[in-house]
């Protein structure tokens, strides 16, 4: 699985939450590449990878995202993302996917 994590600068995303979600999910087994960008970066390497996930402070933009890139695009409560809980994050993605 290939996810791409955004946020307004990249930072956040890549810094803390994909960190910590790359970490989370190598210790459970589970195979993943994530990737952090802004979202200005998201057209530029979308194609590169299976989600999109929004951080809280993106979120207005899922519509437009919906449009182009349909449902692998979802937010990140922003609970969720404060409290890097990325079995929460993950069960919502799976959930997604299955409606």
């Amino acid at each position: 699985m290939k996810l791409l994590v955004s946020c307004t600068s990249g930072l956040t995303s890549s810094y803390y939450f994909a960190y910590t979600m790359k970490n989370a999910l190598d210790k459970a087994g589970v195979p993943v590449i994530i990737g952090a960008v802004s979202f200005t970066e998201i057209d530029k390497v979308q194609a590169r990878y299976d989600y999109i996930l929004l951080a809280p402070q993106i979120t207005y933009k899922l519509p437009e995202y919906r449009k182009k890139y349909g449902d692998r695009v979802m937010n990140v409560d922003s609970r969720d993302f404060a409290r890097y809980d990325v079995i929460r994050v993950m069960n919502r993605l799976i959930h997604h996917n299955a409606a």
